[in-house]
């Protein structure tokens, strides 16, 4: 529950901070999982830069999406 708790309020911080630069995302609500999902035709390019940084993403490119997934203690190898 502590980190389910943690993650939550690391996306809701995310979904804030997007909204202020005009980015519309989704996530930080109990009904989704570990994810903050954004649709923008920029995904593919904000994906490489954001893992570039270590961040774990997942885009699908059909979708246009970029989900970043707020999992601490997950590493992709």
């Amino acid at each position: 529950p502590r980190l389910r708790a943690h993650s939550l309020a690391q996306q809701q911080r995310l979904v804030a901070l997007l909204a202020e630069r005009g980015v519309a995302a989704r996530g930080g609500t109990h009904d989704r999982g570990a994810f903050v999902v954004v649709r923008s035709a920029a995904a593919q390019a904000w994906a490489d830069a954001l893992e570039a940084r270590g961040i774990v993403t997942d885009v699908g490119l059909f979708l246009e999406q970029l989900a970043v997934e707020l999992v601490p203690s997950y590493r992709r190898s």
